[in-house]
């Protein structure tokens, strides 16, 4: 049996956060593989420098995640949302 669903809005806050988490999650993924490899580009790399940029990265991502769910849930009541099969 197919169930085709619509979702036509999305919280901003709740994503924009679960979008902060991947990517402080994801940069310092990055950073430890860099420090890991020799002679790679993250070999001079300090933990402060590693922190900082997790941080900025984070809330970088937290905003451009707002703006484009907001952008998202306007679009959505004017040409309809994304169909998912459930």
């Amino acid at each position: 049996m197919r169930i085709m669903r619509e979702i036509k809005r999305v919280d901003i806050k709740s994503s924009a956060k679960i979008l902060g988490i991947f990517s402080i999650i994801s940069i310092l993924i990055d950073f430890i593989f860099a420090k890991i490899i020799p002679n790679g580009s993250g070999a001079g790399l300090e933990w402060n420098i590693i922190l900082t940029t997790s941080v900025v990265g984070a809330v970088s991502f937290f905003i451009l995640g707002m703006v484009l769910i907001f952008i998202y849930n306007s679009l959505s009541n004017w040409i309809g949302g994304i169909k998912v099969e459930i």
